[in-house]
């Protein structure tokens, strides 16, 4: 019930449909490696996601993040 509100509320305030909202942020994160670090890297956002997060007064967030060593055997 509360992630219906919480739906709704996100359509109200940009506009958009769920689906929109979805396709908007599609893509927008991915895990990446390099050597023996792992971390995510956000794609650049569309003007279409970038629309949303201004309409919703939220900081697009930094581009790398959450780094951790990877072990030999990949985990």
């Amino acid at each position: 019930m509360l992630a219906l509100v919480v739906l709704r509320d996100l359509e109200l305030r940009t506009g958009l449909n769920h689906l929109e909202l979805v396709e908007a942020s599609a893509r927008s994160r991915r895990p990446s490696t390099q050597g023996q670090t792992r971390f995510w890297q956000r794609n650049e956002w569309p003007e279409q996601a970038t629309q949303v997060l201004d309409a919703l007064r939220i900081d697009p967030g930094p581009v790398t993040w959450g780094a951790t060593r990877v072990e030999p055997d990949g985990s």
